[in-house]
Parts: structure tokens; sequence; C-alpha cells
């Protein structure tokens, strides 16, 4: 009665494990069979344990330590208050924590640097501007930095989502409010001032 001949196919399966030493007594000399019979079994298992030595050579995971201090690091930014005295208008990182939070200001000084008597009640668009500095007090008050040394008070600062794009509503004494969405491709927050009148209409 004739042996029979390996299956190649049922092999290559069991090659792995064979180059990790996890088969059986009985498995293993199934597949030293096959890769005597069969050249291009014994190729492919030397590409498996090539690869796998170049795994273990690979840097090391992280010790716990220093993941430790990564994580310490990172919750530390997170937590750390955006109204620490004075910034710049520049987005401090791309997360989105702090590009909310820097799109709500960067709205107040927006729209407040703004000449509200050069809008009309139909004016539809409002041009943008750098923002300066912005100062927040330890109250919940945000005091608005011009260029010019001016300041200028928030009465309302309300949020909501649309279309999954971060929308700020400003709204100041003077009665007008705006729209401020952001730009996702550059991140600038782009405004439109809603004179009294339209936001009326808009509320019928």
């Amino acid at each position: 009665m004739s042996e029979r001949k390996p299956d190649s196919a049922r092999i290559r399966k069991l090659l792995d494990a064979y180059a990790d030493g996890e088969l059986s007594p009985a498995a293993e000399l199934e597949v030293e069979r096959a890769l005597v019979a069969h050249p291009e079994l014994s190729a492919e298992l030397e590409r498996i344990r090539e690869l796998k030595a170049l795994l273990a050579s690979a840097a090391p995971e992280p010790s716990a330590e220093k993941l430790e201090k990564l994580s310490a690091s990172v919750a530390a930014a997170l937590e750390s208050p955006p109204a620490a005295s004075r910034r710049s208008g520049r987005v401090p990182g791309d997360t989105p924590a702090f590009r909310k939070a820097f799109l709500a200001i960067a709205a107040v000084l927006l729209l407040l640097l703004l000449p509200l008597g050069y809008y009309s009640r139909h004016r539809k668009d409002a041009p943008s501007a750098k923002v300066e500095e912005v100062e927040v007090g330890e109250g919940s008050g945000v005091k608005v930095i011009s260029p010019e040394g001016a300041s200028y008070s928030v009465i309302r600062i309300t949020t909501h989502e649309r279309d999954a794009v971060s929308v700020r509503e400003i709204e100041t004494a003077e009665g007008y409010s705006c729209e401020v969405v952001e730009d996702p491709d550059s991140g600038d927050a782009v405004i439109r001032l809603i004179p009294p009148a339209e936001e009326d209409d808009r509320k019928e």
C-alpha cells in the first residue's frame, strides 16, 4: 500500500504553527515530510521564520513607567484651563477641544471688532479679521482686546452642532447676532452677521 502524499494546501496552513513549535509530534512529522517533498514549502517556511525574526527584533513596547508619564502629560494638556491670562489667536492644537475653544473666542473677536454700523439690515456676509488677544477672567465673562487696545464684553455665547460642523452664535449688546462656521480645510472662522430684523424673520 502506497503512502498518502501530503496535502500541500493543508501543510501551508500549519507552517506558522510549525515555526513556533506549536504542533503535535504527529503534525510535525507530517510537515517535515511535506517539506522534503515540496521545496516551495521549505522556501515559504523560511520566509515565515525571517518575518518572525524581524518582528522579534523590532523596538519593544514602551515601559509601564513611560506610558504612565505620557498619559499624565496628555491629561495635563487637556485639563489645562483655556482661561489662563492672554493667548495668541493661533490655534494651539489640532484637537477638537482646542479647536472648539479657539473658535468660540475667535468668533467673539471677529464680531466685536467689526464696525457694526457698517452692515445694513440686508447685508448677508461679513469679512473676517485676525484674532489679536483675548483675556478670560476668573468669572464667566469674556473680555476681547482689539489691536488698538480697546476692550469689549460679550453678554451671551451659545453653542450647538449643525451638519457635523462647529457653529457658534454670539449676541452683542447692540442686538446683532451672528453665525460662525469653521472652515473644514483651513480651520479658520467664517462669520456672518445677522441683523435684528433678519433674526426676527427667522423666528417667525
